[in-house]
C-alpha cells in the first residue's frame, strides 16, 4: 500500500507525550522542509503535495538538540552526525554542518503550539517512518582485490548512489540529495566522507557487485550496480 498521511505532524510521533511543538518551515513550490523542536528533541522531516488532499512524507533525522547561545547543536540518534542551526528571533539559519539539502535554507516559525495525538490518530497504521534493514538481502562480502566499479548504484526504491572516477559521489534520496562529498575504498570497506555533514557514511562491498550501507530517509540498504 502507498504510504500515505493526511497531516505533517506525524512526522513527531517520537515527540508526542509533550504538549507543545516548535515547528520551523520551509517551502519550496509543492514540497516543504520541517524542523520540529519538543523539549531536548529535535526531528528533521520532509513533506510534497502529491495531490490537493494526499501528502507523501519522509523523515531524516531525529534526536537531541542543545543551545549554545543563538547556535542549535542536533545530534542525530541513529548514526551519531551532529548539524548546527542559527537562531534569529522565529528564523533558524542552516550552519556549517548540515544536509547538502538543508544549505542555505531559511526556516519560518510555523507555530509554537501543536497538540499532537489528535493528527496521528489521522496516520494510516501500516506507515513506517524508519527505514527498514532488509537484513533478508545481505550478501557475502567481496574479498577480492579488485576495485569497485565506477557509476550509477541503486536499490530500486528511488535511491540512488553516483560514484564518480574523480573521487566525488551523491546519493539521491526519495525526495532530495541525502548526501555529498568525496569516497574511499580501504579493502572492501567504501567511505563516503560528506562535505557538508563533515561525517563518513561506512559502506560494505558485497559480491555481484553490490553495496550495503544505511542511509537516511532510504528504505533499502542494498544498491545494486546499474551502469
Amino acid at each position: 500500500m502507498r504510504k500515505i498521511l493526511f497531516t505533517i505532524v506525524f512526522i513527531l510521533v517520537s515527540l508526542y507525550l509533550y504538549p507543545q511543538s516548535y515547528i520551523y518551515n520551509f517551502k519550496d513550490g509543492i514540497s516543504s522542509l520541517h524542523l520540529a523542536f519538543n523539549q531536548n528533541r529535535y526531528q528533521i522531516s520532509f513533506t510534497e503535495h502529491m495531490t490537493e488532499d494526499f501528502i507523501l512524507a519522509s523523515s531524516f533525522s531525529s534526536g537531541n538538540y542543545i543551545k549554545n547561545d543563538d547556535l542549535l547543536i542536533l545530534k542525530d540518534d541513529k548514526y551519531g552526525f551532529e548539524m548546527v542551526f542559527r537562531k534569529e528571533d522565529s528564523i533558524i539559519l542552516s550552519g556549517n554542518k548540515c544536509p547538502v539539502f538543508l544549505a542555505d535554507k531559511r526556516f519560518i516559525l510555523f507555530s509554537h503550539r501543536v497538540t499532537l495525538q489528535e493528527e496521528l490518530d489521522k496516520l494510516e497504521q501500516d506507515y513506517d517512518i524508519k527505514p527498514t534493514n532488509n537484513q533478508s538481502e545481505i550478501l557475502d562480502i567481496d574479498t577480492s582485490e579488485e576495485k569497485i566499479n565506477c557509476g550509477r548504484y541503486s536499490n530500486y526504491n528511488y535511491t540512488t548512489i553516483n560514484i564518480n572516477k574523480d573521487g566525488s559521489y551523491a546519493i539521491v534520496g526519495e525526495f532530495y540529495k541525502i548526501s555529498e562529498g568525496k569516497w574511499k575504498e580501504h579493502g572492501n570497506i567504501i567511505e563516503f566522507y560528506d562535505e557538508y555533514l563533515k561525517f563518513t557514511f561506512k559502506g560494505i562491498k558485497l559480491v555481484d557487485n553490490r553495496i550495503q550501507i544505511t542511509l537516511p530517509e532510504s528504505r533499502k540498504n542494498i544498491f545494486k550496480f546499474t551502469n
